[in-house]
C-alpha cells in the first residue's frame, strides 16, 4: 500500500513539474510572439514615415501639402512604442529636419 502511494505521489510530482514547463514555455512563446508583432509594427511604421518623408519630398513646392503628411509621421512616432527609443528619435528627428 505504501508503495503504491509513494508512486501516485511520484506520478503527480511529474505531471506537475511537466505542467509547470508548459506553463514557462507557453510564457516564452507569447513574450516571443510579443517581440515579432512589435519588430513587424516598427517596420510598418518606418516604411509609412519613408513614404510621408518621400511624397513630401515631391511636394517641396507646396509647402500647404507637405508639411500635414510630415506632421501626421510625427503624431504616429510620437505615439509609437514597437520600435526602440533610440530609432524613433531618428525618424522623429528626420521628419523634424524639413518641417
Amino acid at each position: 500500500m505504501n508503495r503504491l502511494l509513494a508512486g501516485c505521489c511520484i506520478v503527480t510530482l511529474l505531471v506537475g513539474l511537466a505542467a509547470g514547463r508548459t506553463t514557462a514555455d507557453e510564457k516564452n512563446n507569447l513574450l516571443d510572439e510579443v517581440r515579432k508583432r512589435d519588430e513587424i509594427a516598427a517596420q510598418a511604421l518606418e516604411r509609412e514615415v519613408a513614404l510621408a518623408m518621400l511624397e513630401a519630398d515631391k511636394l517641396k513646392g507646396d509647402a500647404a501639402k507637405a508639411l500635414p503628411l510630415l506632421k501626421k509621421a510625427q503624431e504616429k512616432l510620437n505615439d509609437d512604442t514597437s520600435m526602440s527609443i533610440a530609432r524613433r528619435a531618428s525618424l522623429k528627428t528626420m521628419v523634424a529636419d524639413p518641417i
